[in-house]
């Protein structure tokens, strides 16, 4: 069962409650996630650090309402979140950061995936998907960037976009035409329910191309020219 804690324990900029916190393993727009050992049972995990300032408590009460229902062994799993005066944190089983989905096609010798290598993967990838589908929720957010593999070899989708401000950048290769469509307005804008997780099919068709070609589907040397290749399926 996820809960959310506000932390008693002693908290610098090295330790978080029962955690401490190592090396930094990436950043986001909004976020920033961190290598950290569980001091009571020396266990590896990954800790997810969200700057309450950007949040409001709606959002503290949605990424908890969230973690808890999303229980896939094909999506990250978040174990705990805790609370601070300044910071979200959410503790999540450790994926090693440089065992990316992408990473494995470009250490091949041909650059793609065969057939079943592909087809395994893109189920694990619609499966997790469908997870937040059925739970009432989009990803909104699909890309190679939140797409890892576990120890076994395994799929695992990182959490969505915590903050509905999105980077135009960085999902532009896997987004759907909707979604330029749309990209002035905010997320909680009207936009139908059922063309949001739309766009997540979209996304994981982008995903499937990649992994058989060895190429992002769209590609163009800046947003204009990309957005016109996505709505004239030029690719």
């Amino acid at each position: 069962q996820l809960r959310a804690t506000t932390s008693h324990h002693r908290n610098t900029m090295n330790t978080l409650g029962k955690y401490e916190l190592l090396r930094t393993l990436g950043t986001g727009e909004f976020s920033e996630v961190k290598l950290a050992t569980n001091t009571q049972t020396g266990e590896s995990v990954a800790v997810k650090l969200l700057d309450r300032e950007r949040m409001g408590e709606s959002d503290v009460s949605r990424l908890l309402g969230m973690n808890t229902v999303l229980k896939h062994r094909n999506i990250i799993h978040v174990t705990e979140m805790l609370q601070t005066t300044t910071h979200i944190a959410l503790v999540m089983e450790l994926v090693v950061p440089h065992k990316k989905l992408l990473d494995k096609v470009l250490a091949s010798e041909t650059l793609i995936f065969d057939e079943p290598s592909a087809r395994k993967y893109f189920q694990q990838l619609i499966m997790a998907v469908r997870c937040f589908h059925i739970n009432g929720m989009a990803h909104r957010n699909v890309r190679p960037e939140v797409l890892f593999l576990d120890d076994s070899g395994d799929l695992k989708v990182a959490d969505r976009q915590h903050h509905p401000q999105t980077q135009l950048e960085k999902i532009a290769n896997t987004a759907p035409p909707e979604f330029f469509r749309d990209k002035n307005q905010q997320p909680s804008g009207p936009k139908s329910y059922r063309n949001v997780l739309a766009e997540d099919i979209w996304s994981c068709g982008t995903i499937l191309f990649t992994m058989l070609t060895g190429r992002v589907c769209f590609d163009a040397p800046n947003v204009r020219e990309l957005t016109q290749m996505i709505e004239g399926a030029e690719f």
